[in-house]
């Protein structure tokens, strides 16, 4: 394959502010256990707690692969979610 030319340039990132000051986390991916989503429930909690973080909030999306064991692994992540305090 081609690689891509060196001399190529991005523009600089500007970052978009957040609506009504809360900064939205998307989490896509299929509800599979190793797929990461626990530790980002984790993750959240832990940013939740600093002081500085006001309004931050972490969304979900992905399916269940027709798989019984998918839809029990996301049931256990929003049990989880309610056990730690961050369901909302």
């Amino acid at each position: 394959y081609d690689p891509l030319p060196d001399d190529e340039q991005l523009p600089p990132y500007t970052p978009r502010p957040a609506i009504n000051d809360k900064v939205q986390v998307l989490y896509l991916a299929n509800y599979i256990d190793g797929k990461g989503q626990l530790h980002a429930l984790k993750a959240l909690a832990a940013l939740k707690n600093q002081p500085d973080v006001k309004n931050i909030a972490m969304n979900f999306y992905g399916g269940f692969l027709g798989l019984k064991k998918n839809e029990e692994y996301k049931e256990s992540l929003e049990k989880f979610a309610m056990e730690i305090g961050i369901s909302d």
